[in-house]
């Protein structure tokens, strides 16, 4: 949008722009005044700046009758994207009149913008917004996953934003996929009576999802026994001798699968010559084992 120049002064805009009665209209209001201040529209900064302000990923409750933004000939510096609009007619208190509340004349939506005037928040019922419980209510509800990325990577409660933002203050996060997590496995156990667990560690430690049951337990039985299970540098080879055919599996010291290997039951040489100089760990029925090439 233009040159990049945009202006970066900070601080609240004053808003409505004529004086707050607090014992009558909007007394809620009143206690943050002080910390509001009008933006100098002659600040040369402002006067050389593309952007003045860049408008995303918010949800516009209005209920007062007001116009919900002002149209791109109007504020030239002024740009919107992905945000929600909830337009709900309401008593218009500079004007003394109830006045249907709109987007504006002469607005259109911006790239990713909405009117949503069904409830979406799972609170709105305290008469100061403050005291509202903004969290979405619903997966399917236009807000999730519909945010622009802003730098941002936790929300407004301080947990973790993952890929598209939501819109507004707070993240849905049963929306997150099981692809946001990747996971690694650790060795079976030893049979125990009629099935194997093994552990695992998912990354980012904190993403959601949880890896399908068959990755971390399956079904064994004691009869297998694994009579000799080692390695011959001499001969290369992994020597598994087992009452059950089976799979073995050779990881390196990263953790990466380097060659899975089915064998046959009563004895066999796995030949591994063609592996790389390194360490590595083979693992079959809960057993394991650490050998070099």
């Amino acid at each position: 949008m233009g040159d990049g120049q945009t202006y970066s002064n900070t601080g609240f805009i004053y808003w409505p722009p004529y004086p707050i009665n607090k014992s009558t209209r909007y007394p809620a209001a009143e206690n943050f005044q002080n910390a509001w201040r009008p933006i100098a529209s002659g600040d040369h900064s402002i006067q050389t700046a593309d952007t003045v302000f860049d408008i995303r990923n918010n949800v516009f409750w209005i209920n007062n009758g007001f116009y919900a933004k002002y149209s791109q000939a109007e504020r030239s510096k002024t740009f919107y994207r992905n945000n929600i609009y909830h337009l709900v007619s309401g008593y218009q208190g500079a004007v003394g009149t109830y006045t249907p509340t709109s987007l504006g004349p002469n607005t259109t939506l911006a790239t990713g913008e909405r009117i949503i005037n069904s409830k979406f928040i799972v609170d709105s019922s305290n008469v100061y917004p403050q005291n509202w419980d903004m969290r979405i209510i619903s997966d399917t509800c236009y807000a999730v996953n519909n945010g622009s990325n802003v730098g941002l990577t936790r929300d407004f409660a301080g947990n973790p934003i993952y890929q598209t933002p939501d819109i507004g203050i707070y993240e849905k996060f049963n929306t997150v996929s099981l692809d946001s997590c990747i996971f690694t496995y650790g060795n079976w156990s030893s049979c125990n009576g009629s099935f194997q667990t093994r552990q695992y560690t998912k990354t980012p430690s904190n993403c959601l999802g949880n890896p399908p049951l068959d990755s971390i337990q399956r079904s064994c039985t004691n009869s297998i026994v694994i009579k000799s299970f080692y390695y011959n540098s001499n001969r290369r080879s992994i020597r598994i001798d087992c009452n059950y055919p089976g799979t073995m599996v050779i990881s390196n010291v990263l953790g990466n699968i380097t060659r899975t290997v089915s064998y046959q039951a009563n004895g066999q040489w796995i030949n591994v010559s063609g592996l790389p100089t390194g360490t590595y760990f083979a693992s079959t029925y809960g057993r394991s084992i650490t050998f070099l090439r």
